[in-house]
């Protein structure tokens, strides 16, 4: 939980490098840039920034290049990657979460997942007294209609999370997931006593005691039972299968 350097304030660099990302926002003359693009009016002497896009002066806050309607600068900060507040809102890339309670409000992980070229980008939960949130870098951030925000946890990983009652893949459920039973067996695939999973969908015809992963080396998501292949959770032929797997498996 709360990777340090994600809670960490940066102040902005003498030049922008593309691979760094501490020079995310960096210094022209007299201007804050975020990337190539200006941040009108942004006070250089007192400004800050955190890895997951959010910055501050001491007036206002910001997510990339865009001025946070409202937001209190001296007192904003970032919660993870994913989430910032400053204690009367909380917002993430996609916007303000409109009915969060800033007071209460925490992250459930670090908020961040790393793409297949090893590039973090914020998926995530957070909670408060009332509701469970989830943003996945697409859209908005988005309730968790069914999760209970006293038993919520996240699995840290940027897709799972569960409560009492229910297995959660980002805010949707797991269909008829036994939670006590329930458990990751490699990639988006997964299980409960008697099912399986790929993500938040069941495959049905799975044969769920010889059901296991195919380990491709790289970001392929491949399985295989004693009856069928299953490129995601689509069932192929054999030969569809492994031409798959010699085409966009990793290369020995």
């Amino acid at each position: 939980m709360a990777v340090p350097e994600h809670i960490h304030e940066f102040p902005p660099a003498r030049t922008f490098r593309e691979d760094d990302p501490t020079t995310l926002y960096w210094i022209r003359g007299n201007t804050i840039l975020y990337r190539h693009y200006p941040l009108n009016g942004a006070d250089v002497d007192s400004f800050s920034f955190y890895l997951g896009s959010f910055a501050k002066d001491r007036k206002h806050c910001y997510c990339t290049s865009t001025r946070l309607t409202g937001g209190i600068g001296a007192v904003f900060r970032a919660l993870n990657f994913t989430y910032a507040t400053d204690g009367t809102s909380v917002w993430t890339m996609g916007g303000k979460i409109k009915d969060a309670d800033a007071a209460s409000f925490v992250v459930c992980d670090d908020g961040v997942h790393y793409l297949g070229s090893g590039s973090p980008v914020p998926y995530g939960f957070g909670k408060d007294k009332n509701h469970v949130y989830y943003y996945d870098f697409d859209g908005k951030p988005n309730r968790v209609r069914k999760a209970s925000t006293s038993s919520f946890v996240s699995f840290n990983d940027g897709h799972y999370g569960k409560d009492d009652c229910f297995v959660f893949c980002g805010t949707a459920t797991l269909p008829k997931a036994k939670v006590e039973h329930w458990h990751k067996i490699g990639g988006y695939y997964s299980k409960d006593d008697s099912r399986v999973y790929y993500f938040n969908r069941l495959i049905r015809d799975a044969d769920y005691d010889t059901f296991e992963l195919v380990d491709t080396g790289g970001s392929l998501q491949m399985a295989k039972d004693k009856h069928r292949f299953y490129d995601t959770d689509r069932v192929v032929t054999e030969a569809e299968f492994f031409d798959r797997i010699e085409k966009y498996g990793r290369k020995n």
